[in-house]
């Protein structure tokens, strides 16, 4: 199986479309993958506790300045919002 890695559009069906505003940018990219499609979706939104501390040093500095908080949530994992939305789904 090959590894590489492709640029691609966000396909048309993504649920993402309706969170994307008109100056966001969002690039995308396709590998070929023999891992289930949920358990590829907990590795994307599993960070590091180091990652995890730049994005608290990320809000606090950035806090002041009214920019976006995004990033992983303080309370319940992202994993477990996303598998619960797979789930419903």
């Amino acid at each position: 199986m090959s590894h590489d890695v492709i640029p691609t559009e966000l396909p048309a069906s993504s649920r993402l479309h309706p969170r994307i505003g008109p100056h966001d940018f969002v690039d995308c990219y396709a590998v070929a993958s023999s891992l289930a499609p949920r358990r590829a979706a907990e590795i994307i939104v599993e960070f590091p506790a180091w990652v995890r501390g730049l994005f608290r040093l990320r809000r606090v500095l950035t806090a002041p300045f009214g920019l976006s908080n995004d990033g992983p949530p303080r309370t319940r994992s992202a994993c477990s919002r996303l598998n619960t939305k797979i789930a419903t789904n």
